[in-house]
């Protein structure tokens, strides 16, 4: 029961044969299976001809010179239409053909495999306008986006036209030579058995498109419509694209297709030991589930939002498995069941699996994802569980230490996979965002005073925390926001005290408080007085001995009050004189 098997490297034969344009698709170390009927998807009646070009879901085709580098051509022509419905993308091949990690230089070919492993570490994909398809060039910050799901299959009409039909272009690849291409017509069509070596994406078919075509007949009409990466000014293509027979004896056999791409602000940090992604595989020879498990220690405190691994064959299932506070560095399940989850994945690929429930890693804990592989076909694919390891004039620098990956035959005796084949790790990927215990909340205001009506710009900074923040504000007048960093203006003047919540998406909550003071602005008056005589001086008016005499003025004045509110005014009032008079003072307004 302990008896492994590891699928061997192909290696290409020479091709002698001419060609005008550069190509580059290396064979995939392990080829992906037949469909088996088992695997059937369920018939449905699609259109004679459906094209991605009429529907505005394909991206430019560009030219890859005398590169070998369609690959990343293909890749990048499906990932752009999986993401025409989001936006219009267009992504850096050269960036991927510089920094995929394989041993082959830039210009010496690729696979898939290869993209996928450089997309699933989140290495990529960069915008074309930050690393254009030239040489040299350094690497930049800015990736797009986080592939998260790439599908993978063998020729199936049915697949293939749902896959596109639902998601856009389909890398596909095949063997090409020239002397099968019959320019008059765009069509290929080709009978050997010689490895493939083109790589490019299929975006329609016409079932109508008649054998006759071709250079040789393939027995019946159907051909599929394929984005080329030779550029709109190949002068045998048809603006880029061409036709390849349904009966092509390698078009179609081993298919990606993207199926989740998500925004980089999902996850925070990704845990993994395989950036070379799946290499080979390994089960048990008579069929037993295999488990395998990497231990990772949290780099902060955070929480896992996902895991990821592939699925290695049609059907299989995969029992996921989160244990955090590991009481035994070498015992992946020695720890607190905090997550558990199963799936059975149709096809082939790599998937992500969300933890949907709160999962809570502190700083320096160790901790596992444990995948339990069931193989669908006991018999002929035990091989469940994928795993990086040393190949050579491939994935060379691949390297694994003790503590780190693990596999069992009952999940609980475990064997450390280091000390079995000392370059090999489990492709599982474990995600994590924001953070628990250090999740703060600090906000900002400018300015913090002045005259009313004042507008005051609030700002926020978030540190850690689970995306996605609720913002829930109050400004201390009655009023309220939910943006993060909204504009209030205070109208009258007053000390105000304004509150920011914040909630994360783990519905942990912080408060702050900051104070902003309103004052009143001065009126800005004019006054003058008249005064007169009204009664005037009386003679032998006397009161006591003493002469009256009353005088009487008055005083206007223009108050300017930005605010249009009423304000209190001090009036001082003073009279000279001489003489030792008394006095009285007789307010009217």
């Amino acid at each position: 029961m302990t008896v492994y098997a590891i699928t061997q490297l192909l290696i290409a034969p020479q091709d002698n044969k001419v060609r005008k344009h550069g190509t580059g698709a290396i064979p995939l170390i392990r080829a992906i299976p037949p469909v088996p009927k088992s695997n059937k998807i369920q018939k449905v009646t699609y259109p004679a001809t459906y094209d991605l070009r009429t529907l505005n879901r394909v991206t430019s085709v560009k030219n890859q010179g005398s590169c070998g580098s369609c690959w990343a051509f293909a890749t990048y022509s499906s990932l752009e239409s999986y993401l025409t419905n989001e936006s219009t993308y267009n992504f850096s091949e050269q960036h991927l053909i510089d920094n995929h990690g394989f041993d082959n230089p830039p210009c010496d070919g690729g696979n898939a495999d290869m993209s996928v492993a450089y997309l699933a570490r989140w290495s990529g994909p960069m915008n074309e306008s930050a690393y254009p398809y030239q040489y040299g060039a350094n690497t930049p910050n800015g990736v797009q986006k986080h592939i998260q799901e790439v599908q993978m299959f063998g020729k199936d009409m049915d697949k293939i036209k749902a896959y596109i039909t639902n998601y856009g272009a389909l890398y596909t690849s095949y063997s090409t030579y020239d002397s099968y291409y019959n320019p008059t017509y765009h069509s290929y069509y080709y009978t050997g058995d010689d490895w493939e070596g083109h790589a490019v994406a299929i975006v329609g078919w016409d079932d109508n498109f008649s054998r006759t075509k071709f250079n040789i007949d393939p027995g019946s009409d159907g051909a599929f419509i394929v984005k080329n990466s030779w550029g709109t000014n190949w002068s045998e293509g048809d603006n880029g694209y061409f036709y390849v027979s349904y009966q092509d004896a390698f078009f179609g056999k081993n298919n990606f297709g993207f199926m989740n791409a998500e925004n980089t602000q999902t996850y925070n940090t990704i845990y993994s030991y395989d950036p070379l992604g799946w290499v080979t595989s390994r089960g048990y020879t008579d069929g037993t589930p295999m488990y395998a498990a990497n231990i990772f220690q949290a780099s902060s405190s955070e929480s896992l939002k996902a895991v990821s691994f592939y699925s290695t064959y049609y059907n299989n299932t995969y029992e996921v498995s989160v244990y955090t506070n590991l009481q035994n560095a070498t015992d992946p399940s020695s720890g607190t069941l905090a997550f558990s989850s199963s799936i059975t994945k149709a096809n082939i690929g790599y998937y992500t699996v969300p933890v949907t429930t709160t999962v809570s890693l502190v700083s320096g804990q160790k901790f596992a994802i444990v995948v339990k592989g069931i193989p669908s076909d006991p018999t002929n694919e035990p091989w469940v569980q994928a795993y990086e390891d040393k190949q050579s004039d491939y994935s060379s620098s691949a390297s694994s230490q003790l503590g780190q990956s693990f596999y069992s035959s009952n999940g609980s005796s475990w064997k450390d996979f280091a000390e079995r084949i000392p370059t090999a790790n489990f492709c599982i990927k474990a995600f994590t965002a924001g953070s628990t215990s250090d999740f703060t909340v600090a906000i900002n205001a400018s300015p913090l005073s002045g005259d009313a009506p004042l507008d005051v710009q609030f700002t926020t900074t978030v540190t850690n925390g689970t995306e996605p923040f609720v913002y829930s504000w109050t400004f201390g007048d009655s009023s309220t926001s939910t943006e993060e960093n909204p504009t209030h203006q205070y109208t009258v003047a007053g000390s105000y005290t304004a509150t920011l919540t914040v909630t994360d998406g783990d519905s942990k909550s912080k408060t702050t408080s900051i104070t902003i003071k309103a004052t009143s602005i001065t009126p800005d008056c004019q006054a003058e007085y008249e005064k007169g005589f009204q009664a005037g001086y009386q003679e032998g008016l006397a009161k006591g001995g003493c002469a009256v005499l009353e005088y009487d003025f008055s005083i206007s004045m223009l108050c300017i009050n930005v605010l249009g509110t009423k304000m209190p005014i001090k009036l001082d009032f003073f009279y000279n004189v001489n003489d030792p008079y008394g006095y009285y003072w007789k307010y009217n307004y």
